[in-house]
């Protein structure tokens, strides 16, 4: 799992992942990458930005689907792309509303430009979804806690419309 999650985000990162436009509908948002050479057709829902532990730290969450282009079978997921100073914030799990924990995989953690002693910091993590949290989102959106090792968490939700919209997407 964490080999397709890696690849997903690796790809949205290279297709850098929508932003959310508030004046289209979210079915038109979502980025699709296909080819003939690949197993998978992967989706992803435009970027949430959400609210960190400091004022000055960059962060996107998105869904994304991974589907097996033989056999139909949906992997979902939900990545985190986030850049900050100061020391990591080492994202390892992530708790749904109602206290579910699921284990977060590392994606990579790379250290960007440095001055005076301060390094701005880049970490991913992605969570894969279970059938029931899939079908529960559907009709009610998903509201999901991200924790880090000892410096604390922060919220993102997605509405039922993400869910609804990425499920059409990978009927096609």
């Amino acid at each position: 799992m964490k080999n397709v999650l890696l690849i997903a985000a690796m790809v949205a990162c290279s297709a850098q992942a929508a932003k959310l436009d508030p004046d289209r509908p979210i079915e038109q948002q979502i980025t699709v990458q296909s080819s003939e050479f690949d197993a998978k057709t992967r989706y992803f829902s435009p970027e949430l930005r959400a609210k960190m532990i400091d004022a000055d730290d960059r962060v996107i969450t998105y869904l994304s689907i991974s589907k097996d282009r033989k056999t139909g079978a949906l992997e979902w997921g939900v990545i985190l792309g986030a850049s900050y100073d100061g020391r990591w914030r080492m994202y390892e799990s992530a708790n749904l509303a109602g206290g579910k924990l699921l284990t977060a995989q590392n994606l990579g953690r790379q250290v960007g430009i440095c001055y005076q002693g301060s390094c701005t910091l880049h970490e991913g993590a992605g969570v894969v979804l279970g059938e029931a949290d899939i079908q529960a989102a559907l009709a009610n959106g998903l509201r999901l806690r991200w924790n880090s090792r000892g410096y604390g968490s922060f919220e993102v939700e997605f509405p039922a419309a993400y869910f609804a919209a990425m499920a059409e997407a990978a009927k096609r």
